[in-house]
């Protein structure tokens, strides 16, 4: 018996590592569901202001419309971008509600409006493959934070896009660079939780089929 008691005390001692590193999982997940709240209610906050000032810019506009003899005012402003047939292309993103949509040449997405000073997507072609990247302000510095793919045999598969044919879609997630501190890491690894958001809303067109 005493021959096994090392034994014992090495297999303790691995089951209570073991509880330690889900507890600190546990506390990293909620550090970054707390992050996503606040976020969300500084964005609110911002929106209110925004809005205040857009109703004061309207009428100020509305007036120097009439001024000028002119009688209305643009009501939207989106980003646009050209598009070469069969290259993926931004088309438009516009601010709904809580959330950024984003029209594409290929398919159409959301996320949350409280990433929107965080979160920058761009494509990028080569060859018969093409990419969203998605990318996180973070510290001063624009990182890569996934990529999701379009034809290509990289990243972990989540669909597949019917177009002319049928396109595979896979996403891959980057590794945080190690030396970010612990407010910057969980606000790396919430912009990565966004995915959940674009992959549920890329699963409303029709002609996306993700897997289940």
């Amino acid at each position: 018996m005493e021959n096994n008691k090392p034994v014992i005390e090495k297999n303790r001692a691995l089951a209570d590592n073991k509880k330690a590193d889900n507890s600190n999982q546990r506390a990293a997940m909620e550090k970054r569901r707390a992050l996503i709240e606040k976020r969300k209610k500084e964005m609110k906050r911002r929106k209110i202001i925004t809005a205040l000032i857009a109703v004061v810019m309207a009428f100020a506009g509305i007036a120097v419309g009439f001024a000028l003899g002119r009688g209305s005012v643009p009501d939207d402003v989106s980003i646009s971008s050209g598009n070469e047939e069969g290259r993926l292309s931004i088309e438009t993103t516009t601010q709904n509600g809580d959330w950024i949509t984003v029209k594409t040449s290929f398919i159409n997405f959301r996320y949350p409006f409280a990433f929107s000073d965080i979160i920058e997507v761009e494509t990028y072609n080569e060859g018969l493959s093409s990419q969203l990247r998605f990318y996180a302000n973070i510290d001063g510095k624009k990182l890569l934070n996934y990529v999701i793919y379009f034809n290509s045999n990289e990243g972990i598969s989540c669909g597949t896009l019917k177009l002319q044919g049928e396109i595979p879609v896979s996403v891959e997630f980057e590794k945080a660079p190690k030396k970010l501190s612990e407010d910057w890491l969980n606000t790396f690894y919430a912009v990565q939780e966004t995915f959940n958001d674009v992959l549920k809303s890329m699963e409303e067109n029709k002609a996306f089929i993700s897997i289940e």
